[in-house]
């Protein structure tokens, strides 16, 4: 990547970042931050027993080898813990929108929904989960409805119909 091209994109996370913090914060809500001292997790930690920390460890192990299971390109990794926390905890990504999440990666809409799609959804349904649409996802007939009704349309690049 250019220096230019770096810099634009950098600017785009500031704009896009400045944006969302500044709804939130219309909306009443805090940005999240989850900083805990020091002293505070030490003193947690001593009350556990060994099976607690085990089980934890091996928790956390796990989600980082879900997290860098395309490898360790950074951009990858990054893109998963996006998927992931906009799935289990939005407002961890001060409740952003694929379409504002995109442009903090450099990428468009729809392929973070792709990935959520992907790495979240496939699972559960895979696991046998009665529902494997987040909240905020469209229902299969919704998705049905629109394929539908996109058919015929030429809005693809020169002219052909979907």
């Amino acid at each position: 990547m250019s220096a230019c091209t770096i810099e634009s994109h950098e600017e785009q996370i500031r704009e896009t970042l400045t944006r969302v913090y500044a709804r939130e914060q219309k909306c009443g809500r805090e940005p999240v931050f989850q900083r805990t001292p020091l002293d505070e997790l030490v003193a947690r930690e001593e009350g556990e027993g060994s099976d607690d920390y085990t089980l934890r460890m091996e928790g956390a192990g796990r989600m980082l080898e879900f997290f860098f299971a395309d490898g360790p390109d950074p951009s990858s990794v990054v893109r998963r813990v996006y998927a992931w926390a906009k799935s289990v905890r939005s407002d961890l990504l001060l409740n952003m929108s694929h379409h504002e999440i995109g442009m903090l990666l450099g990428e468009g809409r729809a392929a973070g929904s792709w990935r959520v799609k992907q790495i979240i959804n496939r699972r559960l349904t895979e696991s046998g989960a009665k529902g494997d649409r987040l909240p905020w996802q469209k229902s299969s007939t919704a998705c049905a409805k629109y394929a539908a009704a996109a058919r015929g349309n030429s809005n693809r690049r020169n002219g052909k119909k979907s």
